[in-house]
């Protein structure tokens, strides 16, 4: 077991900035949306060696930021599609988002920068951010816009 209950191989930390109302949503999923974990569903499973969680989500950042984290364990005959959406759509941001992707072992493998203008949008929109092969961890990201 670990800091969030079960065991998992990688995780995905999603931070914002401090003392800001933007409640921006992590998502990750392999066909849909529905097929995989967001705020509507913190949890998919497939049996206990395969398995994907939302293990923190947070509507809103005070004095001190705490990141929403994405987990999973197995799952490595999949590619994760990894998003994030300003779920406020009217709460704009001064600072630029960014996800750090790390072992359970706590070995940094990359952190990607979102720039805070792709978070201004003013309808609901999941912006795809990048795509996990998960039998390797090797990334390939979808918006020129991005950086790594």
């Amino acid at each position: 077991m670990d800091e969030f209950g079960h065991d998992y191989d990688i995780k995905l930390s999603l931070y914002w900035e401090a003392n800001s109302s933007a409640d921006i949503d992590f998502y990750a999923y392999f066909e849909n949306e529905s097929d995989g974990v967001s705020y509507q569903n913190k949890h998919y499973y497939v049996d206990d060696e395969n398995q994907m969680w939302l293990d923190q989500d947070y509507t809103w950042q005070g004095d001190e930021v705490y990141p929403e984290i994405i987990s999973w364990l197995g799952l490595t005959d999949k590619i994760l599609t990894v998003g994030v959406e300003n779920y406020n759509r009217g709460d704009t941001l001064q600072n630029d988002v960014y996800i750090e992707i790390t072992t359970k072992a706590g070995e940094l493998l990359d952190t990607i920068v979102v720039p805070k203008e792709l978070m201004h949008s003013t309808h609901r929109e999941i912006i795809e951010i990048f795509k996990v092969k998960l039998s390797d961890n090797s990334i390939t990201m979808l918006d020129t816009h991005l950086a790594n």
